[in-house]
């Protein structure tokens, strides 16, 4: 009779769990296909806002050079740049958005470093540069639309009937895309 009951408790529980991946893993995956969703029509502004960084980098590179001078971390920009170019050839949106939060992160330090030097911002071509820089800026209704898109795949990846179906079929945090701000 104890050993009925036990096969019976354990196909219970086996059975539940079943209904718990069964049930859950189609909302998980919904929710992370539309983080890739919301995610591509960022992929063609930022490349050519990229484009655009890149450009905007080698003219200070090359202005700060001239006065022997180097507070931009060149190398740094190329090697972020790089690893923008190669996520996206990948197609990984998760990818995609680390690289572009990086050369983010490196917009703040070059903005910081243009707006400490009046000579720079009158150096033609860097004040030419940073004009078409600036005219790349992201859309805001896709940054808005993607990272909503991504809390709601958080949201579902980290509810308590979904949290241990997420951690055992690979439903890893998806980041948030964090565009600099224009100064």
């Amino acid at each position: 009779m104890r050993k009925g009951l036990a096969l019976l408790v354990l196909l219970v529980i086996v059975g539940l769990a079943l209904v718990l991946v069964v049930t859950s893993r189609p909302e998980l995956n919904e929710t992370r296909d539309a983080t890739e969703t919301a995610w591509s029509p960022l992929i063609a502004p930022l490349d050519a806002r990229y484009a655009a960084l890149a450009v905007l980098a080698d003219q200070t590179t090359d202005a700060l050079q001239a006065t022997e001078q180097d507070t931009v971390d060149s190398e740094g920009m190329k090697v972020a740049r790089q690893r923008w170019t190669e996520a996206t050839d990948t197609g990984d949106a998760k990818k995609m958005v680390a690289a572009a939060n990086e050369l983010e992160a490196r917009v703040g330090q070059l903005r910081a470093v243009l707006n400490a030097s009046v000579r720079l911002g009158q150096t033609p071509a860097v004040a030419e540069a940073r004009t078409a820089f600036d005219q790349t800026a992201v859309p805001t209704e896709l940054v808005a639309a993607y990272n909503e898109a991504v809390r709601k795949y958080q949201r579902t990846r980290e509810s308590t009937a979904r949290r241990l179906v997420a951690q055992v079929f690979g439903y890893g945090p998806i980041p948030t895309f964090e565009p600099s701000l224009a100064t």
